[in-house]
C-alpha cells in the first residue's frame, strides 16, 4: 500500500492512477520510504507493546503535557506527517487553517505513513483480517473473514466520521471563543495581529450579510403589508355578501322544497288518473264477451259508471295541483333573480381577493428566493468567520503566553484540538485498515467459488437429466 503522491490518500496499488484523484502514483514527488507494505502470510497480528506516557510513537499524536502556565505544546520538528500533510508547522510560525480544521493537527505529532512499523502493525490489528490459511479451504475462509470485518470495518468507519465531526465542531467553538477572548484582552504578536484583522473583517462581512438579509426582510414586510391590509378590507366587506347569499339560497331552497312536494301530489294524482283508465278499459273489454248473462252485464255497467265518476274526481284534483305549482314560478324567479344580483357583487370581491392573493404569493416567493440566497451567502460568511476565529485560537494555544485569564479556555481548546486530530488519526487508521487485505488471495477466493458454483450447477443439470 502506498500514499498517492496527488492526493496523499492511501492506495492499495503501486502503480497506475490512484482510485481517488486518477493521479500517476508511480509520479517521483510520491515521498520517499512511503511504499507497498505486503502482509506476511505466515504470522499471526501480535499486540503492540505497551509505549511509555512521555516518549514520542509512531501510532498517535504525542501530546506533551498540559502545564498550568501557558499549556506549551511540544511538537517536535521530526514528527512525521499526517496523510496529506506536506510538513510539520512549529508554535512559533503560527497556523495556516483550513474550514475543516485539518491543520489543526500541525503543531502535533501525527502518526506517519505506512512505512511505520509500528504504524503497520497497528492498522493489522485493527484490520484483523489475520493471514491466508493453506490450500483452497484455507483461501476461501480468508475471503469470508475478509468480507465479515470489512462490513465491521466500515461500521467501524461511519461511527469514526461522526465523532470526528463532532470533535471537529467542538475545536471550533473552543477555539473561536479563546480567540475573540485573547482579541478582547488585546493580545498582540506579528503572527497573531494578521490572523486577528482577518478574523475582524470576517466578522464585519458576516455583519453586512446578516444587515442586508434583515433589510430585506423588512422591504419585504413594508411591500407585502399594504395589499394584506387591501385584502383585509375586501375580505370584510365580501363577508355580509356572503351571508346574504347564504340567506337567499336558503329562502329559494324552502320554496322549491314546498314546490317539490306538490309535483309529488301530482305525480300521484295522475298515476291514479292512469289507473282508473286502464280498470274502465278492461270492463268494458268484458262487456263484449256474448256468454255474459244481463246480471253480469248489470254489474259491470255499474263498476264502469263508479270508475268513471273517480276519473272526473281525479281530474278535477289535477286541474288544482297545477294551478297551485303556478303560484310557484314568480316568487321563485324574484328569489333567483336577487341571488343573482348577490352573487354579481360577490363574484367582483371574489376577483379582488384572488388578483390580491396571487400578488401576495408571488411576492413571497421571489422574497424566499432571494433569502435563500442570502441565506447561504450568511452561512458561508460564518464558515469563514469560524474558521478566521479558530486560526487565532489555535495560534494563541500554540503560543507560550502566560496570561490567567485564558488559562482555562487554552485549556479547553487544546483538549479539542487533541480530540479532532485524534479522530482524523482514527478515520485514516480505518481506511488503511480496509485496503490491507492480500487482494491476490481474494482474488483467488473469487475465482475458485465461480468454478465450485458452476461444478455444482453442472452435476446437477446432469443429475436432473438422468432422472435422479
Amino acid at each position: 500500500m502506498i500514499y498517492c503522491p496527488h492526493c496523499n490518500r492511501p492506495s492499495a496499488r503501486t502503480q497506475g492512477p490512484c482510485p481517488h484523484c486518477k493521479g500517476d502514483l508511480a509520479d517521483p514527488r510520491r515521498p520517499t520510504g512511503v511504499g507497498p507494505s505486503p502482509i506476511p502470510e505466515d504470522t499471526e497480528p501480535t499486540p503492540q507493546a505497551p509505549i511509555p506516557p512521555d516518549s514520542t510513537s509512531d501510532v498517535g499524536p504525542s501530546v506533551s503535557p498540559v502545564h498550568a502556565s501557558g499549556l506549551e505544546l511540544d511538537a517536535p520538528a521530526t514528527a512525521s506527517p499526517l496523510p496529506g500533510q506536506v510538513g510539520h508547522a512549529q508554535p512559533s510560525s503560527g497556523l495556516d487553517l483550513d474550514v475543516d480544521g485539518d491543520l489543526a493537527s500541525q503543531f502535533m505529532d501525527m502518526p506517519g505513513p505506512a512505512s511505520s512499523a509500528t504504524d503497520e502493525l497497528h492498522v493489522r490489528e485493527m484490520a484483523g483480517f489475520g493471514p491466508p490459511g493453506n490450500g483452497v479451504v484455507g483461501t476461501v475462509k480468508y475471503w469470508f473473514r475478509v468480507r465479515k470485518r470489512l462490513a465491521e470495518l466500515k461500521k467501524q468507519l461511519q461511527e469514526a466520521e461522526q465523532e470526528g465531526q463532532t470533535t471537529t465542531s467542538a475545536m471550533h467553538i473552543q477555539c473561536t471563543e479563546l480567540g475573540r477572548k485573547g482579541h478582547a484582552l488585546g493580545l498582540t504578536d506579528p503572527v497573531l495581529d494578521p490572523l486577528m484583522s482577518k478574523a475582524l473583517l470576517a466578522d464585519a462581512e458576516l455583519k453586512s450579510h446578516e444587515r442586508r438579509r434583515l433589510s430585506l426582510a423588512s422591504e419585504h414586510q413594508a411591500t407585502m403589508k399594504p395589499i394584506e391590509a387591501e385584502l383585509k378590507q375586501i375580505e370584510a366587506e365580501a363577508q355580509p355578501i356572503r351571508e346574504q347569499e347564504r340567506d337567499v339560497i336558503e329562502e329559494l331552497t324552502g320554496i322549491q322544497t314546498d314546490r317539490k312536494r306538490v309535483e309529488a301530489k301530482l305525480k300521484r294524482a295522475q298515476i291514479e288518473l292512469r289507473n282508473a283508465d286502464d280498470l274502465i278499459k278492461k270492463r268494458r273489454d268484458r262487456l263484449a264477451d256474448p256468454n255474459f248473462t244481463p246480471a253480469e252485464r248489470q254489474k259491470l255497467e255499474i263498476d264502469i259508471g263508479a270508475l268513471e265518476d273517480r276519473r272526473t274526481a281525479t281530474m278535477g284534483q289535477i286541474l288544482k295541483i297545477e294551478e297551485s305549482l303556478a303560484v310557484f314560478a314568480e316568487p321563485i324567479a324574484a328569489v333567483e333573480t336577487r341571488l343573482g344580483e348577490i352573487r354579481g357583487r360577490l363574484s367582483e370581491k371574489l376577483e379582488k381577493i384572488s388578483a390580491l392573493t396571487n400578488d401576495l404569493k408571488r411576492l413571497a416567493k421571489d422574497f424566499s428566493n432571494l433569502d435563500s440566497e442570502v441565506a447561504r451567502q450568511v452561512e458561508s460568511e460564518t464558515e469563514k468567520v469560524t474558521a478566521a476565529w479558530t486560526a487565532v485560537g489555535q495560534q494563541i494555544v500554540s503560543q507560550n503566553v502566560d496570561n490567567p485569564a485564558l488559562a482555562d479556555l487554552k485549556k479547553s481548546a487544546a483538549t479539542a484540538i487533541y480530540a479532532t486530530a485524534e479522530a482524523k488519526r482514527t478515520i485514516a487508521l480505518i481506511e488503511r485498515a480496509q485496503i490491507s487485505y492480500d487482494q491476490d488471495v481474494v482474488a483467488r477466493a473469487k475465482k475458485i467459488a465461480l468454478v465450485a458454483g458452476i461444478a455444482a450447477a453442472a452435476l446437477i443439470a446432469i443429475a436432473i437429466g438422468f432422472g435422479f
